[in-house]
């Protein structure tokens, strides 16, 4: 472990990138860029004919009806017409085959049909299925006709499990597969390392299956590759073979074993998930390969081990849920949530309480993320007595055989929420958990539980037959988890679903500005070390009719919503979740084109105390400016050293240049080696561009107004004032409603996009509230495209009523639809001409019948077969040898394909990115201070974007460090010091207050320490170099006051010599398991009356700054009162808790005696809980 006082990283200054016409197309070579391969888990190479019977199928849900068209895979329900239906649906379709020859068979495959399913293959029934996730098969050798043959389907959706959404219909692929009688079934690789002596392990079980009359004697032999590397692995003692007899009608298995030497092969983990694939070959000419990865998971006492190191990681839990898609898992959207899943620091996680698509684990492969899957055995829905054992057990196996080559698979559930205490509960565990065991012995069992708390025992319950203990916790967090921990103080606790957001779903859960009290839970967990995960619920929000979901059939547990949008919650999650403690920037700021900016990343705590906490290697920064439009200015990609937990600061200098002076922002993200950037923080150089209103809807009182989104805007704030009445809001959203108008007459509507620079507003517009027009519409969320057709995406609070739906062509003007519908939330609209763009809008009708405002319109254009993607890249950043591509992902983007052209061996190569939610395409083993263009096209299910081309300069080699600086002084306000020769910048920090901070970073020879007498501590000036960092200059001591911080917490209870207590509540307070800043407590209370108050001990007198810190929750008071008492007199601040926690929130700037006669009073004054944390006292400038 490092133990540096600081550590300062040197980066080279990079030219920026300048877009160039794309050139003539070279031989290539390959190149990296993420490692990953696309191929699935499992390839047929030799011996199998896959007919794929995707595409348009029949559909009707009355068996004498008309048939109707849809898609499979896919849901009926993400149709308006059958969006509502819970029952029997039938599909239906004819395809051209051929009948087995001698010695073949043909298998009709289905991925997954939800829930029972019964098929018919030319009128004769093949059998049925029940379970919505898993695959089935039927052999269809004897009824297969030469020429057309006609496949039906019978699904029926009405078992309703949890509270999602029971979307019904074939979800997944069909398809006729046709084989050699003797055929690979399956084959279970399991791969184990030896972590000592660097060796490993692999070994292939290939079930084999004979549909024939006759024995078969059969040599299967196997091979071992590695895509990334396009080459064979290398294995002790030439290839694995075996000989085996295959019984008529029977099946056997071949073990093929290959040692893997040290040094030839890379482990699988979290940030570097190395892949292989086995490749199985059989006699009569069956290839199949699957891939797998080399990893080791165990549990030593209350750990769990990943490749022999304990990991204490983050996840989410994720609702297969799309209005769009149903639960039909398409590529782009699988990608897009687990990218961003993944950038919000999830490494381990429990996704859901059903198995997951082959897609989705495939993906989970090669981005490092650990899944414990689960079969769909929620409370008391399913027969957990020994006669429902049987379809359980069908089910698990079907998924266990399924998955069974997945490293990101570490664990199964048996359950979700049984009666784990009673007999029959801990029985159905006993016997499942065995089950499972016998299926697959390399993998860890669990159950998720929330009998726990029932129980004083641990063999009360049937968590006591799991490897590691699950539990889900809604309140009482601490509490419960302790109490889990003393039931089983051996072995890991998992918490397998949280949130403190309450089980009452109000429309605003569902909205952008939506905050999570999820992310104050972390500290609390990384301080229980037995504690080895969490995963929230949810990442996402879903459509649900389950009791108290959201008049939208929503409910809102998500951080991000029901059509992707990322919350405000995100961003807590994401902070709170990342493998560092915290990552700011300082600097960049001035008034000369030359600047200089410094990241500072401050490392987790050790594992036995903070979390998610691990070891990172092959990290990087990555740094840019971007000006008013969010093109790159300015950029850099930064090589990391090791930084494990418990380092010290981590400080990085940026050199760089505005020339142009149009920079606006700066961010800085902590980059993965998978190319997600877990950690964001951005620092504002001016205010951004003024948004442009682009339209305006009138109601009774109230009015709402809808702008452009603007690069480099943090928020947008909206006003309304007529007279001297102001209605205002501040919001991330692209519209505002203003409500509490009046219809006094016109208004007056300002919208400004903020940052932490300023304020730009737009250009006054007038709006006039209409009297008895009624309410403002449903708020639109979305529109978006599909095959011949648009999904408007809507939201309203009011139950009842329905809505009216105007689709109009935007080129001609013409009305191409008009309809009502009463679904909530979203309507489809099919049928439209491909290709074209339209507008939609709707208005709500109220059930008397009396038709509300009309919305604004929100305008899409319509998918076709051949629609080419658009492609916004920002621009280009460098390294010595790295680059990064700026970009924003495409809507539906499952790829990007990359060419770079230029010096050495990477300059002539070409490389696929498999990536969707992410918004930085990293480019290695580049050449330092080379030229290279870089092409890029994005790929979706209907092509490839146009190709975007632009020049970058990688950095040259780092140049030598600066001299020290001189000559510092200090004049009143101004510490100064003597330019140094070759220095782009300085870094100046303060000793005092018992801690080192940094003051400045600056291209200046000067900055302002403070008003003369209150500035005291010691000065230091490093200085900066493009690349280097210089020594520092000795420390300069000013005499004086230091004028320090003052922090009363709620835990700060012990009187003080003078009898003063720092804090004290009066009341009902309880204690709340939302944690504080920096692992501080918190107590809440829902009685008006209670009141609590902060005393703090101020060293100095002085103009301090209060500031008020709670957690976030959405059960909080929008009206909690603050009283400051001070030497001016008492000042009363009303503070809504519900928008505004999880942050330190300024109360205002006041002079403040030394000692301990100024408090802060905190009452409640209203429904909903108070929440009181923690009070400072900042020093400020006079």
């Amino acid at each position: 472990m490092k133990c540096l006082a600081a550590i300062l990283v040197a980066v080279v200054v990079a030219a920026g990138a300048v877009p160039a016409p794309a050139g003539a197309e070279a031989p290539v070579a390959p190149v990296s860029g993420i490692p990953t391969t696309d191929l699935p888990s499992r390839v047929a190479v030799g011996g199998e004919d896959v007919l794929s019977l995707d595409g348009a199928w029949s559909f009707r849900t009355d068996p004498s009806g008309a048939w109707d068209t849809i898609t499979v895979p896919g849901n009926w329900d993400v149709h308006d017409r059958y969006a509502g239906h819970r029952g029997k649906g039938w599909y239906q379709r004819s395809f051209q085959a051929t009948a087995p020859a001698d010695g073949e068979r043909a298998r009709l495959h289905f991925g997954a049909v939800y829930w029972d399913s019964r098929v018919w293959l030319n009128a004769r029934l093949l059998g049925e299925h029940h379970g919505g996730y898993t695959p089935f098969e039927f052999d269809v050798a004897d009824l297969l006709a030469d020429g057309e043959n006609v496949v039906l389907v019978e699904a029926d959706n009405r078992f309703d499990q949890g509270a999602w959404w029971p979307w019904g219909g074939i979800s997944r692929s069909v398809s006729l597969v046709t084989t050699d009688e003797v055929r690979i079934d399956r084959q279970e690789v399991v791969a184990t390392p030896d972590l000592d002596v660097g060796t490993a392990a692999v070994t292939s079980t290939v079930l084999l299956a004979n549909d024939g009359d006759a024995d078969r004697e059969i040599t299967v032999t196997g091979a071992l590759t590695d895509p990334d590397r396009e080459e064979p692995l290398p294995v002790a003692g030439g290839e694995p073979s075996a000989t085996v007899t295959v019984p008529a009608g029977g099946t056997a298995s071949a073990v093929l074993t290959a040692q893997v030497p040290a040094g030839a092969y890379e482990l699988w983990s979290t940030d570097h998930p190395a892949l292989y694939r086995f490749e199985t070959t059989l006699g009569t000419g069956h290839a199949v390969s699957e891939r797998f990865g080399i990893r080791s998971i165990a549990i030593d006492g209350t750990s769990i081990l990943l490749n022999g190191e304990p990991v204490r990681l983050s996840g989410y839990n994720r609702v297969q849920d799309d209005r769009v898609s149903g639960n039909t898992e398409p590529t782009a959207l699988v990608r897009r949530d687990l990218d961003r899943m993944r950038a919000a620091g999830a490494t381990m996680m429990r996704l859901n309480c059903v198995p997951q698509a082959t897609e989705l684990l495939d993906y989970a492969d090669e981005i490092g993320l650990l899944v414990v899957t689960e079969v769909p055995v929620w409370g008391g829905d399913r027969d957990i007595t020994p006669s429902g054992y049987p379809s359980i057990q069908a089910e698990l196996t079907e998924m266990v055989h399924r998955d069974y080559n997945h490293p990101s698979v570490f664990a199964y559930s048996v359950a979700n929420e049984i009666a784990a205490h009673t007999s029959v509960g801990r029985e159905y565990d006993r016997v499942m958990s065995a089950f499972v065991r016998a299926l697959d012995p390399h993998r860890l069992v669990t159950q998720v539980s929330n009998s726990y708390p029932n129980v004083q025992r641990p063999e009360d319950d049937g968590s006591n037959y799991m490897d590691f203990i699950s539990i889900n916790m809604y309140g009482s967090f601490t509490q419960l988890a302790d109490h889990a921990h003393r039931l089983w103080p051996d072995r890991p606790i998992f918490v397998s679903e949280y949130s403190p957001d309450s089980f009452t779903f109000p429309v605003t859960r569902e909205h952008l500005d939506f905050r999570t009290g999820a992310a104050a839970l972390t500290p609390a967990f990384a301080d229980r070390p037995w504690i080895v995960g969490w995963s929230q619920w949810t990442f996402n929000d879903y459509r649900s009719d389950h009791a108290g979901s959201s008049p939208n059939q929503v409910r809102g547990w998500g951080v991000v919503d029901v059509w992707g949008g990322r919350k405000r919650a995100y961003a807590q999650v994401q902070a709170a979740n990342a493998p560092i403690a915290g990552l700011r920037l300082v600097g960049g700021t001035g008034e000369s084109a030359a600047r200089v900016s410094m990241a500072e990343l401050t490392p987790r705590g050790t594992a036995d105390g903070d979390a998610p906490a691990f070891v990172l290697r092959g990290y990087r920064l990555a740094w840019q400016a971007t000006d008013a439009a969010g093109a790159v200015v300015d950029g850099r990609v930064i090589e990391l050293p090791e930084i494990a937990p418990g380092d010290d600061l981590l400080r990085v200098p940026v050199g760089w240049a505005d020339a142009a002076g149009a920079a606006v922002t700066q961010q800085v993200s902590l980059l993965s080696p998978t190319g997600h950037e877990l950690a964001v923080a951005t620092a504002a150089v001016r205010a951004p561009a003024a948004p442009s209103v682009t339209s305006v809807v009138e109601a009774t009182g109230a009015v709402r107004v809808r702008y452009s989104a603007v690069p480099g805007a943090d928020a947008y704030r909206v006003t309304a004032s007529r007279g001297g009445a102001v209605v205002a809001t501040d919001t991330v959203e692209a519209f505002a409603d203003l409500t509490g108008l009046g219809d006094g007459g016109p208004v007056e509507v300002v919208v400004a996009a903020v940052n932490g620079a300023g304020a730009t507003a737009a250009g006054p517009v007038t709006a006039t509230p209409v009297t008895g027009a009624g309410a403002l519409p449903p708020r639109l969320a979305t529109v978006v495209p599909v095959q011949s057709g648009l999904v408007l995406g809507y939201s309203d609070a009011r139950a009842g009523g329905s809505y009216e739906v105007e689709v109009a062509d935007v080129r001609t003007g013409e009305e191409a639809r008009r309809y009502e519908t009463a679904l909530r939330g979203s309507t489809r609209v099919d049928g439209l001409a491909a290709g074209r763009e339209y507008e939609v809008r709707l208005r709500r009708i109220e059930p008397g019948g009396a038709a509300g405002v009309w919305s604004e319109p929100l305008a899409a254009t319509t998918l076709s077969p051949q629609s080419v993607p658009g492609l916004t890249v920002h621009g280009l950043i460098a390294g010595s040898t790295t680059a990064g591509v700026r970009l924003t992902p495409p809507d539906g983007v499952e790829r990007y394909h990359v060419r770079v052209a230029g010096p050495g061996r990477a300059g002539r190569g070409e490389f696929t990115v498999e990536r969707a939610g992410v918004d930085l395409l990293p480019i290695t083993g580049l050449d330092p201070d080379a030229s290279y263009t870089i092409t890029v096209r994005a790929e979706t299910a209907t092509g490839l974007s146009r190709p975007w081309t632009a020049q970058v300069r990688t950095a040259a080699a780092a140049a030598s460090e600066p001299s020290p600086p001189s000559g510092l002084s200090v004049t009143d306000t101004v510490l100064s010091w003597d330019a140094v020769d070759g220095a782009a910048g300085y870094l100046v920090t303060r000793a005092a207050c018992g801690t080192t901070a940094t003051l400045a970073v600056t291209a200046d020879t000067s900055v302002v320490i403070g008003p003369a007498g209150r500035n005291g501590g010691e000065y230091t000036v490093t200085s900066l170099a493009d690349g280097r960092i210089g020594a520092p200059s000795p420390p300069l001591r000013v005499d004086g006051s230091q004028h320090c911080t003052a922090t009363v917490t709620v835990g700060d209870t012990q009187p003080r010599p003078d009898g003063t207590v720092p804090f004290a509540a009066a009341g009902a307070w309880s204690p709340s398991s939302l944690a504080g800043p920096d692992g501080a407590g918190s107590l809440y209370s829902n009685r008006v009356g209670d009141s609590a108050t902060w005393t703090p001990g101020l060293v100095e007198a002085g103009r301090y700054e209060v500031q008020a810190w709670f957690p976030a929750d959405a059960n909080t008071t929008t009206s909690a009162r603050y009283v400051v008492q001070h030497p001016g007199g008492s000042s009363t601040v009303t503070v809504n808790q519900k928008a505004q926690g999880g942050a330190w929130v300024p109360l205002g700037t006041w002079e403040f005696a030394a000692g301990t006669g100024s408090s802060v009073v905190l009452s409640a004054v209203s429904a909903g809980y108070t929440r009181a944390s923690s009070v400072r006292f900042v020093p400020a400038a006079p």
